[in-house]
């Protein structure tokens, strides 16, 4: 092979190397820039993402910002309504449409008779007022039946009830209804009491006598030989459950005869009778038995 022959092969690969070193610099700076741009994206996008998150965390929030006239609202609108000139006339109101409205609850209509009575004497206004609750008193019995009668009145012969809706209630409702089983004379006003053996605890409440018997000879399948508890409410309605039991500190000797609110119960060492003064209905309930009537 002649020298201009080599001479030519070598100047060609040199030429080679040259045009491939400068292909490899491009590809390597065209991936330097590629890295640059993304490094400087996702740099962009992280700063852009921590001052969203400042600007979030530095303006309060539209329910806030809402809330707080309704706040201040709630916290001023009692005082305008302290008024007791406006309590009697939304009592005025009420005892009006009560007959009406009256939904023959007995517990709850002597309760508001009673809240009216105190308010209306407080005003000094019961002798303008006392027709209206008179007239009341004659309408409910009317209208709600014998057991409701029965039941608001021994509900407004009350330690509670001001004198002058107490001598209405005497005049007015003497006469309501007449107990298929009143206590007898003698009985005492007591709010709870437990039996000389300890086995059986009473208590009346708002609107019912429950009593709760911890040992018992027969078989409870829904208790399952825990303690029962058998309660009357102030409409007659016996029944059973399984609940928390009633305790009382009060203990009531054998042969005593106890009544609260129209509910009365006989204790007995045969065990402790108890029942609703108007209907007659209630249970009996003692170790051996038990029974609802």
């Amino acid at each position: 092979m002649s020298e201009k022959t080599v001479s030519t092969q070598s100047a060609a690969t040199a030429s080679q190397s040259a045009d491939k070193s400068r292909m490899l610099s491009i590809i390597a700076i065209s991936l330097a820039a590629l890295m640059v741009l993304l490094i400087a994206i996702v740099f962009w996008r992280m700063i852009a993402i921590g001052r969203d998150a400042a600007t979030a965390y530095s303006q309060p929030s539209k329910s806030a910002s809402t809330q707080a006239p309704e706040t201040t609202a709630a916290t001023t609108e009692p005082a305008a309504q302290e008024s007791p000139d406006m309590t009697l006339k939304q009592g005025r109101e009420k005892l009006s449409l009560l007959t009406d409205n009256s939904l023959c609850q007995g517990e709850t209509d002597a309760a508001f008779l009673i809240d009216f009575a105190r308010l209306s004497e407080e005003a000094g206004q019961w002798d303008a007022d006392k027709g209206a609750v008179n007239a009341r008193l004659k309408e409910l019995p009317e209208k709600c039946g014998e057991t409701y009668a029965t039941n608001l009145a021994n509900r407004l012969r009350s330690a509670s009830t001001p004198s002058g809706l107490a001598e209405l209630v005497s005049q007015t409702l003497s006469q309501a209804g007449t107990d298929k089983r009143p206590a007898p004379e003698g009985s005492i006003d007591i709010e709870d009491f437990y039996t000389p053996s300890g086995n059986i605890q009473c208590a009346f409440d708002n609107d019912r006598l429950s009593c709760t018997i911890s040992e018992y000879d027969y078989t409870s399948e829904s208790c399952q030989g825990a303690p029962v508890t058998y309660s009357i409410s102030y409409d007659g309605t016996a029944k059973q459950s399984c609940g928390t039991p009633v305790t009382s500190d009060s203990g009531i000797a054998y042969n005593t005869t106890v009544a609260h609110g129209g509910l009365a119960c006989t204790i007995t060492q045969d065990g402790v009778e108890c029942w609703h003064e108007a209907s007659g209905k209630g249970f009996k309930l003692s170790r051996s038995a038990v029974s609802t009537f």
